[in-house]
């Protein structure tokens, strides 16, 4: 049943959309490497809802408008994209990215909300 396939997939994937909203506005206490984490996986949503690629895609600016929306040096975002290579987490070549491992970094960003709702 195709239609009722994607049904479901559209109700997923807003709902995780709202979820990632929720987290871009905890953006300002984040790390650098969770508010870059966020930003692609915010960004690989939009693309999944409207039937792209969640898991490669191009950036849509360039690092230093990235960090600009971020709040984050240039120098930053590109220690944070380094920091998710090295965590093999994502493969970048200029401004094409490549999410290898999305569950992680979900997990990632949940794994701050979860820290900072401790007392």
């Amino acid at each position: 049943m195709p239609a009722l396939e994607r049904h479901f997939s559209g109700a997923m994937i807003a709902a995780r959309a709202k979820q990632i909203h929720g987290i871009m506005l905890l953006l300002p206490a984040m790390p650098a490497e969770e508010r870059v984490a966020a930003f692609l996986l915010r960004f690989s949503m939009r693309l999944a809802a409207i039937g792209r690629s969640a898991t490669h895609f191009t950036l849509p600016m360039a690092k230093r408008d990235i960090g600009s929306y971020l709040g984050l040096r240039l120098e930053t975002v590109c220690r944070a994209f380094h920091q998710l290579r090295e965590m093999e987490l994502i493969s970048t070549s200029g401004k094409e990215v490549e999410i290898r491992n999305l569950v992680q970094l979900q997990r990632m960003i949940g794994d701050y909300r979860t820290r900072q709702s401790l007392p």
